[in-house]
């Protein structure tokens, strides 16, 4: 599967003020240990296969980073993140 950088900082399932949100640096416990929120993208297979977007949420677990939840276009807020290098000013 090719990762695509989307820029994006934080993804909110559900309403911005009270749904699940999650963010890039993020670290939480669960189960299986602490995890850490590494990255946020599209998932360009998924798009390319059913014309949809969606985007997966990486984390860091073990010292090695995997998928951990995907979410489709519909029903999420995004953030993103405004301090990339290289942006042009108006």
């Amino acid at each position: 599967m090719e990762k695509t950088r989307a820029l994006v900082r934080k993804i909110t399932k559900g309403d911005f003020k009270q749904g699940l949100s999650y963010c890039i640096g993020q670290k939480m416990r669960t189960p299986a240990g602490e995890i850490e929120v590494v990255d946020i993208v599209i998932d360009t297979e998924w798009q390319q296969t059913y014309g949809k977007i969606r985007y997966n949420v990486y984390v860091e677990v073990d010292n090695m980073i995997r998928i951990w939840k995907s979410f489709p276009e519909h029903d999420v807020t995004l953030e993103y993140d405004l301090s990339i290098e290289g942006l042009k000013k108006w």
